[in-house]
This record gives structure tokens, C-alpha cells and sequence, in this order.
């Protein structure tokens, strides 16, 4: 039986209100751009063509760290094209996802792959793995913090660094971070 292969993602999303025709509001979650690599150095990475982008320029954090790093429009693709491109980049084997704290990566990476949560493809483990859930338990080690830099806020680069904090936290010892407790005045 073939061990089960390690994917490392990290995706942008933007989240806005939408108004509805009927006056109710709607939250959006939308995908800007995936990135995804594994130990062997194989990679994918991609940009949603159809994300909304005036809502993205609205938003000074997306506008100034995501949509700075991306690639021209010509080079991005429709969602059905990342969905296909996607499945065919994991393949057959046996497949778990990794990421980093935020769940509305594992939400939008499963949408990528099925229609709906019960129809993942079947070599995918459809309980991504938080890689943060580890970090908190092995006490928040000062040296393994998220990248700053140039890198930041881009999907690939980001996944990447999931893959190697995923490896160090896996095989060392650690200087925990000494927490602070500010009592309550309850």
C-alpha cells in the first residue's frame, strides 16, 4: 500500500457583504488564489480569474498584500479550470491536505474538490490537517512564526512555509513561548 501523500496549501480569499435584490446582506468568501506543494518539490499554484475585484480594491489589506503579488490577468483562470487542473495535480494516491490556522483555506480547498463535502474525490482525506493545532501544543516555538517579506500573503510561498514548519514541528525540540497570565478583575 503507497503512504499517503502530504500536500501543503495556503490560499487568498477575500470576504465581503453582499446585498441581496431583497435587502438582506450575504456573506461572500471568495477564492483569489491557491497555492499547494509537497516534499518532492512539486507545486501548483493558481489564480482565480473570477474573483470580484472591486471589492478587492476596496479592501486596503487585500488591495496592498495580495492583489500586489499577482499575475496578469491573462495568466488566471476560471474556477472550473483551477477545479480540473487541481484534481489532475493530485492524481490517484492516497492524499491529506496541510495548512495554516485560518479554516477558510480548508473551506475553499474542499469546494475546489467536490461539488459538496460528501462528494470529495475518494484518495482525499476530507479532514484537512491544521498545522497550527501543533504549533499551539508544542507551546508556540518563538523561531517558527509565519514568513515577513516580500513572500508574504502569497499562496505558494505561504504553503511552503506550512510544509517546513510542518517538518520542524515534526522532528525537534522546541523553546516554548512563556505565556503571561494577565489575571482577570472578574
Amino acid at each position: 500500500m503507497a503512504a499517503t501523500r502530504k500536500l501543503y496549501f495556503d490560499t487568498e480569499f477575500l470576504e465581503y457583504d453582499a446585498k441581496l435584490e431583497d435587502g438582506r446582506t450575504l456573506r461572500v468568501l471568495e477564492l483569489i488564489s491557491i497555492g499547494i506543494t509537497d516534499k518532492d518539490g512539486k507545486t501548483f499554484y493558481a489564480v482565480n480569474s473570477e474573483f470580484n475585484k472591486l471589492e478587492a480594491e476596496k479592501n486596503h489589506f487585500i488591495a496592498s498584500t495580495v492583489l500586489t503579488k499577482l499575475p496578469p490577468d491573462a495568466e488566471r483562470k476560471t474556477l472550473a479550470e483551477i477545479k480540473q487542473e487541481l484534481k489532475d495535480f493530485i492524481g490517484t494516491q492516497q492524499t491529506s491536505f496541510h495548512y495554516w490556522f485560518a479554516a477558510q483555506d480548508s473551506y475553499l480547498l474542499l469546494n475546489l474538490l467536490g461539488e459538496n463535502f460528501l462528494k470529495l474525490p475518494p484518495n482525499v482525506d476530507p479532514m484537512p490537517i491544521n498545522v497550527a493545532q501543533t504549533y499551539r501544543d508544542k507551546g508556540h516555538p518563538r523561531h517558527m512564526v509565519p514568513p515577513k517579506g516580500d513572500d508574504e500573503h502569497h499562496a505558494l510561498a505561504d504553503a511552503k512555509w506550512v510544509m517546513e514548519l510542518d517538518r520542524r514541528l515534526q522532528g525537534g525540540a522546541f523553546t516554548p513561548v512563556k505565556r503571561r497570565i494577565i489575571p482577570s478583575n472578574d
